[in-house]
């Protein structure tokens, strides 16, 4: 069984899912966990008391972010922010973040998006901008001179409602940010156009990754 032999070769624990409220368990994936290598965890805002409290336990009550991740129609953190690794020390790391405001202007060349899309994005981007600084914040918080870039990634949502307050936003393309990180090599869901494919592939290979 893999899991079991994960668990002997990390010297993990493993846990039983927490019981949570109907409604919670989809907030609980694996997406809404994500563990920066300096140590810092990211929580969505949705998941539930019961995960919160599990990993809680686990060390992270004094060094956690809890993400504003309540205009998702998914609800995972994965969806706004990952990360890649630039060097062998604990903060050699760079954060990835969805940036609306950068997906409209990648799309500009070819698009012209109407009024109430662009009003969108850039709601979003302010909401996105406002769980960055709070986690910029708490790394420098919790590990001092620990300042990682924090690189924008072009993402675009398409969701209901209006600007200030879109709701059920899922990404118009693939997501980049749902990327698998294998040291320098990273694995991007094609977004299936030529200009947003080269503009994340050249943010990526600017800092040291090879897009796949």
């Amino acid at each position: 069984h893999l899991l079991a032999s994960l668990v002997r070769r990390w010297g993990a624990v493993r846990e039983a899912p927490p019981a949570e409220p109907r409604g919670a368990r989809a907030a609980n994936g694996g997406g809404n966990v994500e563990v920066l290598p300096e140590g810092t965890l990211l929580l969505g805002r949705n998941a539930g008391p019961a995960l919160a409290e599990l990993l809680f336990a686990r060390g992270y009550r004094a060094r956690h972010v809890r993400v504003d991740t309540d205009f998702l129609a998914v609800g995972h953190v994965d969806e706004l922010f990952s990360h890649v690794v630039t060097g062998p020390q604990p903060c050699d790391f760079a954060l990835l973040v969805a940036s609306p405001e950068r997906g409209l202007a990648v799309a500009a060349p070819a698009v012209a998006p109407d009024a109430r899309f662009v009003r969108v994005q850039r709601a979003l981007e302010a909401r996105i901008g406002a769980s960055r600084s709070a986690l910029r914040e708490a790394i420098v918080r919790h590990t001092p001179g620990c300042r990682p870039l924090a690189l924008a990634v072009p993402v675009t949502f398409d969701c209901r409602g209006d600007a200030p307050a879109p709701r059920d936003c899922r990404t118009t393309e693939p997501n980049p940010l749902n990327a698998i990180v294998l040291r320098r090599h990273v694995i991007v869901a094609d977004p299936g156009r030529a200009v947003p494919r080269e503009a994340i592939a050249r943010l990526l290979r600017a800092h040291g990754q090879v897009p796949h």
